[in-house]
């Protein structure tokens, strides 16, 4: 990529141009998921829009304030500008709520809400991180700012194979031979987030490969932008000799630090009256390290906000450079990592909601006190940094901080799917405290589900295998439970699955034709294997040899296991009960939701 910064313009151009599709997010979790493009919601409705740090929330406001003739404005000016400002009947677009709890009140959710109202309740859209947005419980209050019009909540889902495939090409790379390199980077989970996609593509397109961590990732990414300067800042050029790459990035972590400690907009080259912003000299009193910091406001690090004014050009990669800051300055000057935590959590036992993802890389790039800082957030931790950076004492601490976080909310991931870097906990080190999890019974809800993901998605581990299929087995484990760890035990074991639905015109064979006769055949199965059939209610099944009719899952699986027992075949029939809930042959009475929701005590 040259520095004029054409290709970027291209990757901007291509982002804008992606098809969004977002899914509603419905009160009662056992509503079938519904999902639609962006563009298709509604006009006659206030929208909450949900997504993961990089997912394009920005751009997808932007889009919305152009389709529907509303007014951009982050949620910190819309809170700080007087209420007359707003024209009536215009609609406001308001950005990054999690941006706004720093400086302001305990739940700016509610000043937002009460600042609706002094507007005269119009039309809305409101974007804000997942993990944030679940310790506000704002639902209630913008309901009611949003008067007689509806509150639609949605996710904002990653980015398609097409969407994927368009920033790609836009990237100058080929599709399948980026693809290949992610993989073998073990980048695959990053891939559908267009922030981190770009800074994959960034890394790409200067050659040598792609880093093997998220870390690594924002590491290079950062010293990358750094090196570019922006020749449209000629202001911000020195005379001298450029500082070094390390000088700069040590630069642009003390600005991105102060702007989200202090609760700033923007970096201004001449002390300014607003309040909103922060100096060269508030950074620089001394006047020892102004080339560093105007060398980072030139690169591409930073974009121009205005006439002499800067921010970070990333809200992610601001949180890395500012971690980093702080955790150098803990590990090699000595700073207190007590006044870190103050700083970052005040007079709370967690980081303030705003500075979550601060936090997490301030955990992360301190591996050595990682133990101690996991228990106060582990579950930011999880979504906001790289706990694969960690060794097997800071691992144990977080998986008992969440064990610990279940026991005092055990709806603690209610919204917040897909959200954490889960693969980390499949570490050998953990094989004996997860197999513990997984045999808890009852089933240990939320934290079960992070077991399970995180064997599905990270390292194998064979040891486990008897202990998923037993999960799988078990029919006293709620049926995603036992559905969830299928996948795990396909990474686990090479224990064969033959997978039908109840529809399948082979259903009463497949058993033995491809399972007991084929895969089960392998030296590695030893004969064994699971014949799993999904139960959709949508049949009328009968008997091959009696005729009954089979009218439910238990049934169904009864029938079948007879027949594999009869032929004295080591194979299990799982029946798992995927029906709707209307349907007429259901016969889940009580169904168990995957995402269990609750109302949240607000932060603060």
């Amino acid at each position: 990529m040259s520095s004029d910064g054409g290709s970027q313009v291209r990757l901007v151009g291509a982002a804008l141009s992606v098809e969004r599709t977002v899914e509603i997010v419905e009160d009662d979790p056992r509503s079938e998921r519904r999902s639609l493009r962006l563009r298709d919601l509604p006009d006659d409705v206030c929208v909450l829009i949900l997504g993961d740090p990089g997912s394009g929330k920005t751009t997808c406001m932007v889009e919305a304030a152009s389709v529907c003739g509303g007014i951009f404005v982050p949620v910190r000016q819309f809170l700080a500008r007087p209420t007359g400002w707003v024209t009536p009947g215009t609609p406001l677009i308001l950005d990054a709520l999690d941006e706004a709890l720093a400086g302001g009140p305990s739940n700016p959710a509610d000043a937002v809400a009460w600042k609706l109202h002094e507007c005269g309740q119009p039309r809305f859209w409101l974007s804000c991180r997942p993990v944030d947005w679940a310790a506000l419980a704002g639902t209630r209050v913008l309901r009611d700012a949003a008067g007689s019009r509806p509150l639609l909540r949605v996710r904002l889902l990653p980015l398609d194979d097409a969407g994927v495939e368009a920033l790609v090409r836009a990237g100058g790379q080929d599709p399948a031979e980026f693809l290949q390199q992610v993989e073998e980077a073990r980048l695959t989970p990053l891939l559908r987030n267009p922030q981190t996609l770009l800074l994959m593509l960034d890394v790409a397109s200067r050659g040598g490969g792609l880093p093997s961590s998220r870390r690594t990732l924002y590491e290079t990414a950062a010293d990358l932008l750094a090196r570019e300067a922006n020749r449209e800042r000629p202001r911000l050029h020195h005379a001298g000799r450029p500082p070094p790459p390390a000088a700069l990035l040590d630069a642009a972590g003390l600005a991105c630090s102060a702007l989200l400690l202090a609760d700033r907009d923007a970096v201004s080259l001449d002390s300014s009256t607003d309040q909103r912003d922060v100096s060269l000299d508030d950074l620089d009193p001394e006047g020892t390290n102004g080339d560093a910091l105007r060398a980072a406001l030139a690169s591409r690090l930073f974009s121009g906000v205005g006439e002499g004014r800067f921010a970070p050009q990333h809200r992610t990669v601001a949180e890395f450079l500012a971690a980093r800051f702080l955790a150098r300055r803990v590990g090699e000057r000595g700073l207190p990592l007590r006044r870190v935590e103050a700083l970052l959590c005040g007079r709370n036992p967690e980081p303030h909601p705003s500075l979550r993802g601060l936090f997490a890389w301030v955990a992360t790039l301190l591996p050595s006190r990682a133990e101690s800082l996991v228990r106060l957030d582990p579950y930011g931790v999880l979504a906001y940094g790289d706990p694969s950076e960690f060794g097997p004492a800071a691992l144990h601490a977080l998986l008992g901080a969440l064990a610990d976080l279940e026991r005092r909310d055990p709806f603690f991931r209610s919204d917040l799917w897909g959200e954490a870097r889960l693969a980390a906990l499949a570490s050998p080190a953990l094989a004996g405290a997860l197999r513990e999890i997984l045999e808890s019974r009852p089933w240990p809800g939320q934290l079960a589900w992070c077991v399970l993901e995180a064997l599905s998605d990270g390292q194998a581990l064979p040891e486990l295998a008897p202990t998923l299929s037993s999960v799988v087995l078990d029919a006293s484990v709620p049926e995603d439970g036992r559905a969830g760890a299928i996948p795990a035990l396909l990474r686990a074991c090479t224990l064969p699955i033959e997978a039908k639905g109840e529809w399948h015109p082979e259903l009463w064979t497949a058993w033995r034709d491809q399972l007991g006769e084929g895969y089960a055949r392998e030296p590695s199965s030893a004969g064994r294997g699971v014949y799993l059939v999904f139960w959709c209610g949508l049949k009328r099944l009968a008997h091959p040899g009696s005729g009954d009719i089979i009218s439910n899952p238990v049934a169904l699986e009864g029938a079948l296991q007879n027949l594999v027992n009869e032929s004295g075949d080591a194979v299990r029939v799982v029946v798992m009960d995927v029906s709707p809930p209307l349907a007429p042959s259901a016969r889940r009475s009580t169904p168990t939701p995957r995402q269990p929701r609750r109302r949240r005590k607000a932060a603060g």
